[in-house]
C-alpha cells in the first residue's frame, strides 16, 4: 500500500516516493569554461532556429526561462543530453561530439541561472545519469525574470 502526504491548504496529493527521490538528486555540475565553450558552440550550430537569445523561433523551442523550466525542472539532464546528441542540430542530427554536447548542456544551464560548480563538471555523457536540472528558488526566479517583459 503507497502511503500519501496529503497537503490541506494546496489540495495536492503526493506519493512519498516522490518527496524522497527529489531530496536525493544530485545537481548538475558545469565550470564556466564548459559554458563558454558551450556558448561558441551554440553560436555556430543552434542560434539559426534557436535564435541568437535561446528564445526560439519557427521551428525550435525556447532554451530559457519559464520555457525550459517547464520542460526540464528536475528532470534527468542525461535526457536533454541525449536529444541534443541524437536529434541536433535539425539540419545534420548527430553531429556534435560528446565533449560539444556536454558543453552546451552546461552553456544552457547558465543561461537558465544554474550556478556553475567551479568544478571540471560532467566530462562524459554516463556521468549525467545521476544529474538533474535543480531549478532551485534563486535560479528559477532568475530565468523566469529573463523572459518576462515589463508592463
Amino acid at each position: 500500500m503507497k502511503k500519501y502526504i496529503l497537503p490541506a491548504a494546496a489540495g495536492l496529493i503526493i506519493p512519498l516516493g516522490t518527496v524522497a527521490s527529489h531530496a536525493s538528486q544530485k545537481q548538475v555540475e558545469f565550470s564556466q569554461e564548459q559554458a563558454a565553450a558551450g556558448a561558441v558552440v551554440y553560436a555556430s550550430r543552434c542560434a539559426v532556429c534557436h535564435s541568437d537569445n535561446l528564445e526560439g523561433g519557427d521551428v525550435a523551442p525556447s532554451l530559457k526561462g519559464k520555457a525550459f523550466w517547464h520542460v526540464w525542472s528536475a528532470q534527468p539532464i542525461h535526457q536533454l543530453y541525449s536529444r541534443i546528441v541524437s536529434t541536433m542540430p535539425l539540419d545534420e542530427p548527430g553531429v556534435l561530439t560528446e565533449e560539444e554536447t556536454m558543453s552546451l548542456v552546461a552553456f544552457i544551464a547558465s543561461v537558465n541561472g544554474v550556478a556553475s560548480s567551479g568544478k571540471a563538471g560532467a566530462s562524459n555523457a554516463a556521468s549525467l545519469m545521476d544529474a538533474f536540472f535543480m531549478s532551485g528558488a534563486s535560479s528559477m526566479s532568475k530565468a523566469v525574470d529573463s523572459t518576462e517583459s515589463p508592463n
